[in-house]
């Protein structure tokens, strides 16, 4: 495949993991996985990388992973015509994405992260609270990040993925979260 039949909309890739340093002579790779359970990247194959550099921005290349395994509590990979050391360490910081389409479909109560930062997250009176810009996993449940810009300021309220009593309601095609939250906490 070549770069130009790559998708142009950047929403279609999703990022899953990036690459670390180097791992031995040989040209391989570690891998920093962001999926759950980690090595789940491991099954997604091909994948999209993407330099961190400001002149790459936005430029995916199609890479068809040599070889990937599970090594101690890590992970590591060898790339296509990466065979030594140098050669790896380029590819330090790469972002590593996959097609949307290669993720497995979500029961309909079921969300990936990616889904739901960009959502709109109101009260049960309609309260505006802000969008979400992140979500951070704690031991007991998940947290969305909602951020509000108020003229020249920033508030951060961290809300609490408990369905249904904190999160009433999530409608994907409308953008649209309602939780069960005082706007003023």
């Amino acid at each position: 495949m070549s770069d130009s039949k790559l998708p142009e909309d950047t929403k279609e890739y999703i990022k899953v993991a990036h690459i670390g340093s180097a791992y031995g002579l040989k040209g391989w790779v570690n891998i920093i996985s962001y999926t759950q359970p980690k090595t789940n990247i491991i099954e997604y194959s091909p994948w999209y990388l993407r330099s961190v550099s400001p002149s790459a921005k936005d430029q995916y290349q199609l890479v068809k992973v040599e070889q990937i395994r599970k090594h101690g509590k890590g992970i590591v990979a060898q790339l296509p015509s990466c065979t030594d050391r140098t050669q790896a360490e380029l590819y330090k910081n790469t972002e590593i994405a996959i097609l949307r389409s290669q993720l497995p479909e979500q029961a309909n109560d079921e969300y990936y992260w990616h889904d739901l930062i960009g959502l709109n997250v109101v009260t049960a009176d309609q309260v505006k609270l802000g969008e979400i810009t992140d979500l951070m996993e704690t031991g007991a449940n998940d947290v969305l990040v909602v951020t509000e810009k108020v003229e020249d300021k920033t508030k951060t309220r961290l809300v609490p993925f408990i369905r249904p009593e904190v999160v009433t309601s999530i409608d994907l095609m409308t953008k649209l979260v309602v939780v069960d939250w005082d706007p003023d906490f």
